[in-house]
């Protein structure tokens, strides 16, 4: 008798998050390999990765983009372009000064205060202390502006950007986000995640990025589609499938994987 590996039913059918045993790459359509092209050619372009509302845009973008991995910012967050400068350079760690205050007691008691500043820092432990010397208070901070920060962050370790749902960028920032895009193609990799009517906005906002937007187009699933992942799904759990539920799951999910995972 073999061991069989038990998983429960909310760790199979996964929605809302990235699917690991359900996911189906729907290797025909060759989207993976469209994402690595992108993520594989030279600098100077982004990608617009644009579907239906619950098609999986998401999930792609995650399989092969992981959050742990790469910026990730969530377009309803961004209601200024600052936002953006701030998210990147916090994932980055990237801090230029940090200024260390402390107080120290001499020997008659009295209490000694100084502040330190460390350039060129980007992390620093202050846990460790003596008897005499007590530390209150670390700030990190940057003597160079975000944008500079951020963009030299990025021109050295080449990390990608994604901004997921762009097109709920509040729409007083999306022509300031557009042309901060632009400024950071040329050395990083930035993949739009949005519903297609919306998908060129970063264009339609920054007239000089017309050509610099490549698209990759999530289709709507097919019944057969969305039925691979009740059967994968069933076959972990050990169910025979008898009734086809499963078939008639995927005829009532409109072509979202979204509904049928939450099926």
């Amino acid at each position: 008798m073999t061991d069989r590996e038990i998983y429960l039913t909310k760790n199979v059918f996964v929605a809302g998050s990235a699917p690991g045993i359900t996911y189906n790459p729907r290797t025909e359509r060759h989207l993976e390999r469209g994402l690595n092209q992108y993520l594989d050619q030279g600098p100077g372009r982004a990608l617009t990765v644009s579907g239906p509302s619950k098609s999986g845009k998401t999930v792609l973008a995650e399989r092969l983009l992981p959050r742990d991995q790469n910026i990730w910012i969530e377009g309803p967050d961004l209601t200024t372009v600052d936002l953006m400068w701030d998210r990147i350079v916090d994932w980055l760690g990237l801090y230029d000064l940090v200024e260390v205050s402390r107080q120290q007691a001499d020997g008659e008691g009295r209490q000694l205060g100084m502040s330190v500043g460390v350039p060129k820092v980007v992390s620093f432990d202050a846990s460790k202390k003596n008897d005499n010397t007590i530390t209150t208070g670390v700030r990190r901070s940057r003597k160079q502006a975000i944008t500079t920060v951020a963009r030299e962050g990025l021109e050295a370790v080449e990390t990608p950007v994604v901004i997921d749902d762009f097109h709920y960028i509040a729409e007083e920032a999306k022509q300031a986000v557009a042309r901060a895009i632009k400024t950071i193609i040329p050395f990083s990799k930035v993949v739009l995640i949005a519903i297609p009517h919306e998908a060129f906005d970063v264009v339609r906002n920054e007239a000089d990025m017309g050509g610099r937007v490549s698209q990759l187009l999530i289709d709507v699933w097919s019944e057969e589609e969305l039925q691979f992942i009740a059967e994968s799904g069933f076959a972990a759990l050990n169910i025979a499938d008898e009734h086809e539920i499963g078939v008639t799951l995927a005829a009532n999910s409109y072509g979202a994987p979204f509904l049928m995972q939450d099926l």
